[in-house]
């Protein structure tokens, strides 16, 4: 911000008289540190005017420059808001603050006034009375506080999937604060309101901090009844406060409540059953059931999942569920996994395994990547004539995103766009992978450009038309679509080669436990040194990482990769 400022500062010099007001127009200077949660607290106004010579005498204001600007203001400091919308403004302001006190000393002043409050405001205020985005921490810390005053040498693992409180503490929430938030859905009955999701899981939460999880568990059921769409925070409050309590039983029910109403968990509820689990009530089987989803859905865990894994392969839940409780165990490591995926410590010759979608997924994964791509495309017939193309002239193996490898290392003074680096590509790919057969994907205007019009960009387009191994995106389309839905298309046995790290908000889009596993097991990566003959490629590597079951082992082995690069091993050991 400051160097644009101090380049359209050289205007003036650059061009005498230049108006530097219809270049920049208002400048808003933040001041760090004088800033709230949502909005600065000051924000500078610096209106650059220009010369008052190039101002018509009729269009100057009285009172000098800037006289325009304080009678707007003078006007704006004078305006008065109505009561409604002051009390509406109140209760955000509150929100923002997580001020549950102003929240409803201005609910309060509404129903003085008689003033109808919206939605909106109601759901705030449950918002609050439910903990806010702190409810799971101060859930956690209550039951801790509860065990240790039981136990003091207890040592299971609680705590929050965010890993901490922000604002609130757990003596904000008081009974009768939560009492006031439930008697709102009365409130919001008798004045015609009719309650969201937002409020339903409010209330749940609400229930879940009361120490009412079989209610908290009910009114998540209830959501979708009501003709609501019900999202996976509506179950959550129930499955914490069960896996708080060690209530296996009651926490796989609503993991399959979860699963009734068509929602996929996702790491934290994965984390809950485990950390349920290790109090018992459940057999081995149905926590190696979820192990084994956690293999299929995620790849590296966050530390608090790796804390509630562990903790649940150390309690006797876990001893008791082994074929010889009385002469076994279960014992934990970290340990390396090498390049080529063998585990030492599991041991000799015993390596990871490649997880690959699975034949029902990868279709899935492509109907989800077509659909995605006709909603976005400006024309989305122009997509669905490439998809009858691709079964009309397919199988293909391996699919290039041409522009990719074009632009790799262009950035020298005759660089540009180097068809010779496609020609490389494709060749090496029927060298080493004759079974895959290659299909080159490219924009349609770069079949125009000048680059195109060379004879080694002719001879290479005119051999893979021929070969029909050739598709150009029509205009206005995104190739990225394109090329993703052939590389889906190949199945289990297709690369894509490129070197897009697939970071923006297409990719974003799609299925993340579809993706990045796919993503992983599938993209060839490369590298030129100077030359199209300089052509090396980068394999993934030939394991997944993810949770997994050893094969070939003595006894039962999981293996558990964290975020922070480490792995966790869990072996049962017999004695």
């Amino acid at each position: 911000m400051v160097s644009r400022l101090r380049l359209l500062m050289t205007i003036p010099s650059l061009v005498p008289g230049f108006p530097l007001k219809y270049i920049v127009g208002p400048l808003q200077l933040r001041i760090p540190g004088i800033v709230s949660s949502r909005r600065p607290a000051y924000v500078l106004q610096a209106h650059l005017t220009p010369p008052t010579s190039m101002e018509p005498p009729s269009k100057r204001q009285k009172g000098g420059p800037g006289g325009h600007q304080k009678q707007q203001q003078q006007k704006r400091k004078h305006k008065t808001l109505t009561p409604e919308v002051e009390i509406r403004l109140a209760i955000q302001t509150a929100a923002r603050e997580r001020s549950i006190d102003n929240a409803f000393a201005a609910y309060d002043r509404a129903k003085e006034l008689g003033i109808k409050l919206t939605l909106d405001s109601f759901a705030c205020i449950m918002f609050l009375c439910s903990g806010g985005d702190d409810w799971e921490f101060m859930l956690s810390s209550a039951n801790s506080l509860e065990a240790d005053s039981s136990n003091p040498s207890n040592g299971n693992i609680n705590g929050s999937g965010s890993g901490g409180a922000t604002g609130f503490s757990s003596e904000v929430i008081t009974p009768e604060l939560m009492a006031r938030g439930r008697n709102l859905l009365d409130d919001m009955a008798a004045a015609a309101i009719v309650p969201n999701e937002i409020c339903f899981t409010a209330l749940a939460r609400m229930e879940a901090l009361a120490g009412n999880p079989d209610a908290a568990l009910a009114i998540a059921v209830s959501i979708g009844e009501k003709g609501l769409l019900p999202r996976l925070r509506c179950f959550t409050p129930a499955l914490v406060a069960y896996a708080e309590k060690g209530n296996a039983a009651k926490a796989f029910e609503v993991d399959t409540a979860i699963a009734a109403v068509g929602l996929e968990s996702g790491e934290n509820e994965f984390g809950r059953l485990l950390q349920a689990a290790a109090g018992g009530g459940v057999e081995i089987s149905a926590v190696e059931a979820v192990l084994y989803r956690m293999s299929r859905e995620l790849q590296c865990l966050q530390p608090i999942t790796i804390e509630r894994a562990r903790a649940f392969f150390t309690s006797d839940a876990a001893k008791q569920g082994s074929a010889s409780p009385s002469s076994s165990s279960w014992i934990l490591e970290e340990c390396s996994v090498a390049e080529d995926g063998a585990c030492p410590a599991a041991g000799e010759g015993i390596k990871l395994a490649a997880v690959d979608l699975t034949p029902s997924e990868y279709e899935e994964f492509k109907i989800g990547v077509a659909e995605l791509a006709a909603k976005q495309e400006r024309q989305p017939n122009d997509f669905k004539n490439f998809v009858l193309w691709l079964e009309q002239h397919g199988p293909f193996g391996a699919v290039i995103d041409a522009a990719n490898v074009a632009f790799y290392g262009q950035n020298f003074d005759s660089g540009g766009f180097s068809f010779a680096q496609i020609g490389a590509v494709v060749d090496r790919l029927h060298e080493t992978h004759a079974e895959l057969r290659p299909l080159v994907l490219l924009h349609v205007n770069r079949t125009k450009a000048q680059a195109a019009q060379s004879s080694t960009a002719v001879a290479l387009l005119d051999r893979l038309r021929a070969e029909h191994c050739f598709f150009a995106t029509p205009a206005g389309s995104n190739d990225d679509w394109y090329w993703m839905y052939a590389a889906v298309a190949a199945g289990n046995s297709g690369l894509l080669v490129s070197n897009d790290e697939m970071r923006d908000h297409l990719f974003h889009m799609l299925s993340p436990k579809f993706f990045e596993k796919w993503k992983h097991r599938h993209q060839l990566r490369y590298t030129f040194n100077g030359s199209p003959d300089s052509l090396e490629f980068d394999y993934p590597p030939p394991f997944t990482t993810c949770v997994q079951k050893l094969e070939g082992t003595a006894t039962p082995s999981w293996v558990l990769p964290c975020v922070d690069g480490t792995w966790t091993l869990a072996k049962l050991n017999q004695f």
